[in-house]
């Protein structure tokens, strides 16, 4: 199975989803008739992960390879992967208790001053924390209220 770039696709890739919003990882490939109809699926895709720790195991999304354009699903290059693991160990640098945490990224479109929420998963949804990091430089603790207006 391909991106509609043409590059394969492999577990573990890091990509973007959600009409090109979200951050995930492949976690599982259905190319095969017989592997999607054991999931109870009628069509090929990939299930995609938004924990990019790999800490818990999540209830992961499916997206139809028919719906990949419409998804945005592309691979993130190496340099947008880099940045958003140096994003995260920056975090961590000033919490340590977020490093062993589950966390998902969302880009934020154009215009709204901050272009990454991260989104850390505390045991407890109601002390979730999220940092925004405003011009990729400026790193800001946020409200709920701010990661998503």
């Amino acid at each position: 199975m391909k991106y509609t770039c043409g590059r394969q696709i492999s577990i573990g890739d890091w990509i973007w989803c959600n009409e090109g919003v979200s951050v995930g990882v492949v976690s599982l490939i259905l190319e095969e008739e017989e592997q999607w109809q054991e999931w109870g699926l009628m069509e090929p895709g990939v299930f995609v992960s938004f924990d990019l720790s790999c800490h818990t195991l999540t209830q992961d999304q499916f997206v139809s390879e028919e719906s990949f354009e419409q998804e945005g699903v592309a691979p993130l290059d190496q340099v947008e992967k880099q940045e958003l693991q140096q994003l995260h160990h920056r975090i961590c640098s000033i919490n340590a208790t977020v490093e062993k945490k589950s966390y998902s990224v969302r880009r934020r479109k154009p215009g709204f001053g901050i272009p990454w929420i991260f989104y850390i998963e505390p045991a407890n949804p109601e002390r979730a924390l999220f940092y925004g990091f405003i011009d990729g430089e400026t790193l800001k603790k946020l409200s709920k209220d701010e990661a998503f207006r």
